[in-house]
């Protein structure tokens, strides 16, 4: 039976996830139109610039998600880390390097500065896609079983009750995935790569067109850009949860979620004004719900298994106890109202927009 705490942790875990997203795909959607708005060395800098105050604001939002995971979900944490360890190594090389493309962009020369531009570009396009496989690995899931951590022994899946106590004779057993990484790539995952990497990079444009202040060209290419991708990133983004929900899905709520998914995406065809006060927030919040969806779609299990549903990994077989959540629920009640004052206070005070007019003056 999962518990109050439980519940309120497996939300709090998705609410995390969904923040990362919103806020980490400003600054990926800016990484993935680099090339696309700036044409030369000195456009891209200035585009650089419009995240480079925030980045690493951003990013603690995926420091308190793993976190969650870490404190609230050990075994969660546990199976799903050891068994996408190759993305999750991939995902923390980008964004270490992604690190240096930004801060020492506008340190090195230009020759140098170019290479950074582009391997900004790269590290964008890898953490999108490992992203994309840790999302659809949520709902198709892995190959895990339950295994006898000393002798290797397969648990019968029979003695396995997913909403119950743990049965004394699995002690010491636990959930390990049991498959190779390639076990991570399917045809759902790579749909779902395509569609986040085309609709980040339409958040980057709506980003660019709030960030740039000066008509200039790559002004003009930042709306031209919008309104290309606007007709198909979020039809993509919604194609892909209709097939999860369809295929994958646990939960029917994941079709509530999907239809307020359809409104966020329909108001990207309603709000086409060339730019709008509010234009960031619609162009984000499809993001934050089709996070949410993946959550509400596959709970209660946190990772599926492809071998036998009896092996399914489930928010009461992975929750730490009782009282270890009610301690964390209280610092999460500090620190995650913290943070987010901090995020905004980042983007109020440091969101000033960036003058290509200095373009007509060349850089030193």
């Amino acid at each position: 039976m999962i518990t109050t705490l439980q519940f309120i942790w497996y939300f709090l875990a998705c609410a995390l996830m969904a923040t990362t997203l919103a806020l980490v795909g400003l600054d990926l959607g800016t990484g993935l139109t680099l090339p696309l708005i700036g044409k030369g060395a000195d456009e891209r800098a200035l585009l650089g610039r419009t995240i480079a105050p925030h980045w690493g604001g951003h990013e603690v939002w995926l420091i308190a998600f793993v976190s969650s995971l870490f404190a609230a979900f050990p075994e969660w944490y546990a199976s799903l880390l050891s068994g996408l360890q190759t993305y999750f190594l991939l995902l923390i090389f980008a964004l270490v390097v992604r690190v240096v493309t930004i801060e020492w962009r506008e340190q090195v020369s230009a020759k140098v500065g170019a290479a950074l531009d582009w391997a900004h570009i790269a590290c964008t396009v890898v953490i999108t896609f490992c992203f994309a496989i840790i999302f659809a690995t949520q709902l198709r899931g892995l190959p895990v079983e339950v295994i006898n951590t000393r002798g290797g022994a397969i648990a019968d899946p029979s003695l396995i009750d997913p909403n119950g106590p743990v049965n004394p004779d699995l002690a010491a057993y636990a959930h390990s995935v049991t498959g190779s990484p390639l076990s991570a790539l399917n045809p759902f995952a790579l749909v779902g790569a395509l569609a986040l990497l085309i609709y980040l990079a339409y958040v980057g444009a709506v980003w660019a067109l709030q960030r740039i202040n000066f008509e200039c060209e790559p002004q003009e290419r930042a709306y031209t850009l919008r309104t290309n991708l606007s007709p198909v990133a979020g039809i993509l983004l919604l194609a892909w949860a209709f097939w999860g929900q369809i295929a994958y899905g646990r939960n029917k709520a994941g079709w509530a979620v999907i239809a307020l998914l359809v409104v966020a995406v329909a108001a990207q065809f309603v709000f086409r004004g060339r730019i709008l006060a509010l234009h960031v927030a619609l162009a984000t919040s499809p993001l934050v719900l089709a996070t949410v969806w993946v959550y509400v779609a596959a709970y209660p299990v946190l990772l599926p298994s492809t071998v036998n549903e009896a092996y399914n990994l489930t928010v009461n077989q992975a929750a730490s106890s009782g009282p270890a959540l009610a301690v964390l629920v209280g610092a999460a009640a500090v620190g995650i109202p913290l943070a987010g004052v901090l995020t905004w206070w980042s983007h109020r005070t440091l969101g000033s927009r960036v003058d290509f007019a200095a373009l007509a003056t060349p850089f030193d």
